[in-house]
This record gives C-alpha cells, sequence and structure tokens, in this order.
C-alpha cells in the first residue's frame, strides 16, 4: 500500500476504534479460535480516518502508523481484519512474503486478501467481497487442512504458513497474484467505462486455470477431494457474481498436457 497516497486524502475525523467494532473482531478471533495477540496490541494505539478521495472509493491499512483510513464505513471491519493480522511492523500484515533476492516483489496479496474476505463471510459482515476467487481458494486451502490454517495468518507469520504447505505453494501464490492484479485492472476500466479489450474472457479463464492448477497441486496430499469442492464452489457461491459478469459462468476444464 502506497504510503504517499495519504497526500491525496482530506481527512474529514479521526477516531478509536468503537467498542462494538472492538467486539465484533474479538467475537469473530474467539469463535475460530485465532490468534488475538496482534489486534488487542494495535487496536489500543489504533487510529480510524474517515476521509474523501478524489479519484475513488479507497480503504487501507498503514501498519507502520497503525492508521486504517476509509471513505466507506462498510469496509471499516475489513480493515480490521487487516490491523488484526499485522505485528505492525515494516508495513507487513497477513501471510504477503517479503521481498527477497529470487522474489523481486512481494508475493501473497491476493491470497491475502481472499483470506480476509473469507473471515468477513465467517462474521456475517454486510461488507462486499472484493476478492471472490481468491476467497474460494482460501476456501479450498481452509477445507483441505483446516481452518487452524489461517492462524498463522492472524499471528502474521509467513513463514509458518509457507512450510506447513508443500513446495508448490510458492507457484500458488504467484499464480494468484498475477490473476489479482489483472482482475484489479479490467474492474479499473469497468470503472472509467471503456470497453473490454476483445478476448479478454479467454485470458481471464486461463488465469483462473493456472491459479486452479497450482491450487490442486498444493492440497494434493489432502484426504479431502478438492476438485470436487472446488468445481461445487465455482457453481454455488454467489460472490463470484462480479466474475460472471466478466467472464460468464465459469467451468474448469482440466489440462490434456
Amino acid at each position: 500500500m502506497r504510503q504517499d497516497i495519504l497526500n491525496d486524502y482530506q481527512v474529514l475525523s479521526s477516531r478509536n476504534i468503537t467498542e462494538e467494532e472492538y467486539n465484533t473482531i474479538i467475537s469473530l478471533l474467539d469463535k475460530y479460535k485465532m490468534n488475538k495477540d496482534n489486534f488487542i496490541k494495535n487496536s489500543k494505539s489504533l487510529v480510524l480516518k474517515e476521509t474523501t478521495y478524489p479519484k475513488q472509493i479507497y480503504n487501507g491499512y498503514y501498519p507502520k502508523d497503525n492508521i486504517v483510513v476509509y471513505n466507506e464505513k462498510s469496509n471499516i471491519i475489513r480493515e480490521l481484519l487487516h490491523v488484526a493480522s499485522s505485528n505492525g511492523t515494516d508495513n507487513s500484515q497477513g501471510i504477503i512474503l517479503r521481498p527477497s533476492i529470487i522474489h523481486a516483489k512481494p508475493l501473497g496479496i491476493g491470497l491475502n486478501e481472499g483470506i480476509t474476505d473469507l473471515f468477513l463471510e465467517y462474521s456475517n459482515s454486510e461488507t462486499t467481497c472484493l476478492f471472490p476467487f481468491e476467497k474460494l481458494c482460501a476456501k479450498v486451502l481452509e477445507y483441505a487442512f483446516g481452518i487452524n490454517l489461517y492462524n498463522n495468518y492472524f499471528l502474521n507469520d509467513d513463514v509458518a504458513f509457507d512450510v506447513s504447505l508443500n513446495d508448490k505453494y510458492i507457484d500458488l501464490l504467484m499464480s494468484i497474484e498475477d490473476y489479482t492484479i489483472l482482475i484489479l485492472r479490467l474492474k479499473q476500466i469497468l470503472a472509467d467505462k471503456e470497453l473490454l479489450p476483445r478476448g479478454v474472457e479467454a485470458i481471464v479463464k486461463i488465469y483462473m486455470d493456472m491459479t486452479i492448477e497450482d491450487l490442486l497441486e498444493v492440497t494434493k496430499d489432502s484426504e479431502k477431494d478438492c476438485k470436487s469442492y472446488i468445481e461445487k464452489l465455482l457453481k454455488e457461491d454467489s460472490s463470484m457474481q462480479d466474475i460472471y459478469k466478466i467472464i460468464g459462468n465459469y467451468e474448469y476444464k482440466e489440462s490434456t498436457e
């Protein structure tokens, strides 16, 4: 998240977290036995700033400064989940892997947002699901390995999350990331009322196929039938409707190679 984007805002008001907001997150973490340490620590000095942003609706959490900015109140719970998944240093949150010699940029933003949307669903929040396919991927990992896998998300423990999965995990992070970047760009094109590029439906399906292939590789040692579960989610998950508006109903096709 770009720190300099704050320069484009006009701050309307600043406040601390409310008791209701605090209890919503604590109750959710307790219900699913997720670690609360980061949230309890961060909430003590957390500042929420209601802002205006001239270009678009924008909400974000800045871990280093422990600030949530929002210009859409319905997204506050989403940002508080990011607060709960941050150790408060180096702009880190969730399971995003840090840059290294091998990986030139952070990996995991797409899956991180998918996990956030998954817990928003579990919180019964009215917040709109922003990353439906990424949430589907998070659901499949939970189905395969159990929800306790996501305790590492709230611990902001990238290493523990990594070692709990097989060596195809990095490939999965990369494929979800590529998909997420593509979809965000397409949504921006639609928001600007531009025509989508010709053949975009086929391109999106290719990215989705690649992600599903990697997801199946990561979960192949699970005792669960993840392929059938993915097919079920693709047909029944109502949060996929935004994607269907772009590409039509999606049907996963196994590779013939």
